[in-house]
């Protein structure tokens, strides 16, 4: 485990940038694990490489590759050592399908800084009917994570977990906690499902509802009862409980700010779900005072936000909506 992890809960100026929509899982709550969705492509290497000017105008320290399947773009070499050279951090999201200690060497040496594994449950029913992650693949992941989690380690190491219907219970996410715990997994950042159109029209029932409220009550309840490693605070639960049975949460406590940037299709922002957080287009330089002008408007903009489980996606890890 990296010395002093809690380093990451401060806000770190972060970018994150989607390079590929192509993949190899078939995540029933993701858009991107069908052959039916449009658009099923890897991004160009111009949307991709943010210029310098940029970076430095947006104070980027922080470069987080997703996707789709990261892994699988054809020059992801080059996009690695490409925001190594400039940031101090690249940390590469990947479903770990294949994924084993040679190919994280070769990452490392490409020059990332950090894994995180989509990882939701350890159970492999769970991961079929969350992910349609057949029961030997999914033997075979957590033997490579474990593997991976025992290298001489001076990378982050962590796990993102979708949490579902089928995922937020008590004994699913002390059953993942534990599993962290034990072979010294970095964080668990935990992010509900949410529906932008798919979901609900091909997997309802990965949504979560009013009849999840009291299984998410009970693991904030019990959260600290084990050891585990860092993690959303029992508050977060307690968010998406609220969040479940359509109670209010106040968009002024939002922790998206100037420290976070997300490029997508194309087109640099702040929040991927207010239209007019938009800094430009991804490929061209953009001036500091261009940058300011966004973010000065931001605060108001976001007071007129209804907060849903898409809002928790891009949060810190330790974020928690305050009480108006």
């Amino acid at each position: 485990m990296i010395k002093d992890f809690q380093i990451l809960i401060p806000q770190k100026p972060t970018l994150v940038v989607d390079i590929t929509y192509l993949c190899n899982s078939a995540c029933r709550y993701c858009r991107w694990g069908t052959n039916e969705t449009p658009g099923r492509t890897s991004r160009s290497l111009g949307e991709i490489l943010i210029p310098v000017e940029t970076l430095t105008n947006l104070g980027t320290k922080r470069v987080v590759i997703s996707g789709g399947e990261p892994r699988l773009h054809p020059e992801l070499e080059q996009i690695l050592h490409y925001f190594s050279k400039r940031v101090k951090e690249v940390i590469i999201i990947t479903n770990a399908y294949g994924l084993d200690v040679n190919e994280v060497k070769k990452l490392l040496d490409w020059g990332v800084t950090g894994v995180t594994v989509s990882l939701d449950s350890i159970d492999p029913m769970e991961s079929f009917l969350t992910r349609f992650t057949p029961p030997q693949l999914q033997k075979e992941l957590l033997t490579n994570i474990e593997t991976i989690s025992k290298m001489p380690r001076d990378f982050e190491f962590g796990i993102n977990s979708v949490v579902s219907h089928i995922t937020g219970n008590w004994t699913t996410v002390r059953d993942l906690l534990k599993f962290g715990s034990g072979i010294g997994i970095d964080f668990i950042k935990f992010q509900p499902v949410f529906d932008d159109g798919f979901v609900a029209k091909n997997s309802p029932d990965l949504l979560l509802s009013k009849e999840d409220v009291q299984s998410l009550l009970e693991i904030a309840k019990k959260l600290d009862t084990i050891k585990h490693p860092l993690t959303n605070p029992s508050k977060f639960w307690e968010d998406l409980a609220a969040i479940s049975e359509k109670r209010f949460l106040p968009p002024s406590s939002c922790g998206i700010g100037p420290w976070d940037s997300i490029s997508i299709r194309g087109d640099l922002k702040m929040c991927f779900w207010v239209d007019t957080s938009s800094y430009g287009i991804s490929s061209e330089p953009i001036g500091k005072s261009d940058l300011l002008n966004v973010q000065s408007g931001f605060d108001e903009k976001k007071q007129k936000c209804k907060v849903d489980f898409h809002c928790f996606c891009n949060q810190r890890i330790n974020h928690i909506w305050m009480k108006e």
